[in-house]
């Protein structure tokens, strides 16, 4: 209750309303009660003494002087303004965005908007751990989990070791292979949106399906030419990653991206076969210019030999 003094003998009382959980935040409270009117009119004027009569007889006295003017009486003091009102506090109006912070019932921002709640959890979707966190990371039941990990940034990579006989060909570093594990929810499929750039010589596949330079199943050709390949282990899926023909001896760059299922707790291995142990050196058409790929170490330099980056671009439960 708020109360407000009016002079010393009147009082009047509002009470103040809290808004609800439902709205906004509650309007601030009206301004206070109103200043109190004035003191008490100031007192009259005393009236002057009547004057003295005169004496009689030879000496007469002389007319009494009239009375001084009483003083006028003070003012009353103001009453004092009451207090404002305070807001009521935020209601769902507050959470017309999903993962927008919000304020729980200790007033501070520590809650999560979801579908029009406040709510106490870390997330409402997995754009609000990717806005947190950067891509790979996903709302899974109210919590954020960095599905990717370490399979973000991973490389195939086949250094020239030693010159041939074919001054387009060297010698190459090996066979790579690396594997890493997917994180997530047990039993829950994600789609991968994977970004593929290099500089690789090209492969001849047979069967399966082929679009550019990605190749999804079939085998490789009989032939000496390197294989790239992307192999996962629930669903069971083979990739191959330069697919074009065989025998041309000059590399070609890489940029595209594509889209797989991978169930949590998979197994992604990445693989690169010189099969030869030779490999085209890293140059163009004219066979002495070598191949650059922008934002890919070593770039602005040319690395010396084949290689393919794979990054993570979006990580999605389906």
């Amino acid at each position: 209750m708020v109360c407000w003094g009016l002079g010393a003998a009147l009082m009047a009382c509002s009470a103040d309303e809290k808004s609800g959980a439902t709205h906004s935040g509650g309007a601030a409270g009206t301004g206070g009660g109103s200043a109190g009117t004035g003191g008490g009119s100031a007192g009259a004027s005393g009236t002057s003494g009547e004057a003295g009569s005169a004496g009689s007889g030879a000496g007469a006295g002389g007319a009494g002087a009239g009375g001084s003017a009483g003083a006028s009486g003070s003012s009353g003091a103001g009453g004092s303004s009451g207090a404002a009102g305070s807001a009521g506090a935020g209601g769902a109006a507050d959470c017309a965005v999903d993962d927008a912070p919000c304020a729980l019932g200790g007033g501070s921002l520590e809650g999560v908007c979801c579908g029009g709640t406040c709510t106490s959890a870390e997330c409402c979707a997995t754009s609000g751990c990717t806005a947190r966190h950067g891509q790979g990371w996903v709302c899974e039941q109210g919590s954020c989990q960095d599905v990717v990990g370490t399979l973000d940034g991973l490389r195939w990579e086949m250094a020239c070791s030693g010159a041939t006989s074919n001054p387009l060909v060297c010698v190459a570093s090996g066979p790579s292979t690396d594997s890493k594990r997917l994180g997530g929810a047990a039993g829950q499929d994600y789609s991968v949106t994977l970004r593929f750039r290099g500089v690789v010589e090209e492969k001849t596949y047979v069967g399966g399906t082929k679009q550019a330079s990605w190749h999804e199943g079939g085998t490789p050709g009989a032939d000496g030419f390197n294989v790239y390949k992307l192999e996962i282990s629930s669903p069971p899926q083979t990739y191959y990653l330069n697919s074009g023909v065989s025998e041309r001896y000059r590399c070609v760059s890489l940029d595209y991206s594509r889209t797989v299922t991978i169930t949590a707790g998979a197994t992604v291995t990445l693989s690169a076969d010189p099969v030869d142990l030779n490999q085209i050196r890293n140059v163009d058409e004219d066979g002495a210019t070598p191949l650059r790929v922008p934002d890919v170490a070593p770039y602005p330099d040319a690395y010396d030999g084949q290689f393919i980056q794979m990054d993570v671009l979006s990580v999605v439960p389906r």
